[in-house]
């Protein structure tokens, strides 16, 4: 908890998440992938759903990340890339958050950081 009471990923021991072998994305769930997709377009001022199709998004998590596409219809990482950050499901978030919050920090991206402890804190208090 922060000094305001609320969840923080920033200060959390997060010691029953199991640490990524060398960062590797390919050992998180496709919905952790999505949320580094999102949080990281939302850094560089894209917002998914709004400015840019999410069909586009996953598209290119496709190519990035060497998954086999078919078709948008049958694609997981654009399933979840509808439902996240989903704060309806707040001890689900705070597991995946806490999963991929290192990769964030290894690299300084604080403004990630942020966004995630303000999405956080919407979901523990819907």
């Amino acid at each position: 908890m922060n000094v305001s009471g609320q969840l923080s990923l920033l200060s959390s021991d997060h010691s029953s998440v199991p640490p990524l072998e060398s960062g590797s994305l390919s050992e998180l769930t496709n919905n952790q992938k999505a949320l580094v997709f999102y949080y990281f377009l939302r850094v560089c001022d894209v917002n998914p759903r709004v400015t840019v199709d999410l069909s586009t998004i996953a598209r290119g998590m496709h190519l990035l990340l060497g998954k086999e596409f078919t078709t948008i219809d049958n694609s997981g990482l654009y399933k979840c890339l509808q439902s996240v950050p989903d704060l309806n499901n707040p001890q689900a978030l705070l597991r995946d958050l806490a999963r991929i919050q290192p990769l964030f920090a290894q690299v300084g991206l604080k403004a990630a950081l942020q966004l995630m402890e303000y999405d956080l804190a919407l979901a523990f208090h819907r």
